[in-house]
């Protein structure tokens, strides 16, 4: 399974269920569909799994199993296709999936263009400090050793950032994950961020799974994995023996400490009402714009320090250069 993290590889899943849906709608069959999709994918990474599924189809294969037998897609988009293909529904199924991935691209996008001015300004600050060695660099042109501290400064953190991204792949990790989660709840707004995304990834997947007529229990065991938070998965995957001996996911979601206070009142009241899908657009609305507004919010705060500890640092800097300086002059008059 590829691992999506741009908003333009989102954006490009989200694409690839449109014109499904679009095709299949406009009175195409899907064995033709796919055929079409081959000549002009999304993507053309998309092109070899798209002959490959075409081939299982064309065997008479059913079009889900030919794209778990790819290991291409998640196991979410195979619950969502297995159950829309036997409900004879996958044209709503491409269209949910279509959706998800797109809402999904756009808290992403989000997400990057709330990170790109810090991250700029510390790649900025990097290459820029210390003086002295850019000093060095400009006048006396030694660009080995400047090249070399600056790989010391920034090698640590790439390391850091490719090694967590690769941990994401690894159901070994999560152990490790929850705790980078736990920590990352304690930081202010940053924390609050995180878990309404989770909360809202997992109500924009609970109401396409739920309307793909996938049964309650199995939606609340993908949403929780589709979530994106450890926590979220540890505390949902447990509850699959509890509602099969009869227990309400409102039950459940009231005694869980793991869901925000409004999540756990309104989705009881969705349940009752029988108003669910109406009740989880609302909350992954909320919770996606809420987590918008703390993620801004913690970058505002994230380039103040940033701001804050460069202003300290040149002021440090230009304070030691005069110290220094004003120490040689007393030292050549001095008796």
């Amino acid at each position: 399974m590829d691992l999506l993290i741009t908003p333009t590889q989102l954006s490009r899943r989200a694409e690839l269920y449109y014109q499904l849906g679009s095709l299949i709608n406009a009175g195409i069959f899907l064995p033709n569909a796919i055929r079409q999709l081959i000549e002009n994918p999304p993507s053309r990474s998309y092109r070899r799994p798209l002959e490959l599924i075409s081939a299982k189809v064309e065997e008479g294969c059913p079009f889900y199993e030919a794209v778990e037998s790819t290991g291409w897609l998640s196991s979410f988009d195979h619950s969502l296709l297995r159950s829309g293909e036997i409900s004879g529904r996958l044209d709503v199924t491409f269209k949910l999936l279509s959706k998800y991935y797109e809402q999904k691209a756009q808290m992403t996008r989000k997400t990057f263009n709330g990170l790109a001015y810090p991250v700029f300004l510390l790649h900025f600050g990097a290459l820029l400090f210390p003086i002295s060695s850019l000093q060095a660099l400009v006048l006396k042109a030694q660009i080995l050793p400047w090249f070399i501290e600056k790989i010391a400064i920034l090698g640590p953190i790439y390391f850091v950032v490719i090694g967590l991204l690769l941990l994401f792949k690894l159901n070994r990790a999560e152990p490790f994950l929850e705790v980078i989660e736990r920590i990352a709840y304690r930081v202010p707004f940053l924390g609050k961020a995180q878990r309404s995304m989770a909360v809202a990834r997992l109500s924009v997947a609970l109401e396409s799974l739920l309307n793909a007529g996938v049964t309650v229990i199995e939606a609340w065991q993908f949403a929780a994995v589709s979530s994106g938070s450890v926590i979220l998965k540890k505390e949902v995957l447990p509850w699959k023996e509890r509602m099969e001996n009869g227990q309400t996911p409102s039950e459940l979601v009231n005694s869980s400490r793991a869901f925000p206070e409004m999540f756990r009142n309104l989705y009881a009241a969705g349940e009752i009402s029988g108003q669910q899908d109406d009740t989880l657009r609302r909350l992954s609305e909320y919770y996606h714009e809420d987590s918008a507004r703390k993620y801004h919010i913690f970058t505002k705060l994230l380039v103040g320090v940033v701001f804050a500890g460069g202003a300290l640092y040149v002021g440090y800097t230009v304070v030691s250069f005069y110290a220094g300086y004003f120490k040689q002059v007393n030292e050549s008059y001095g008796p």
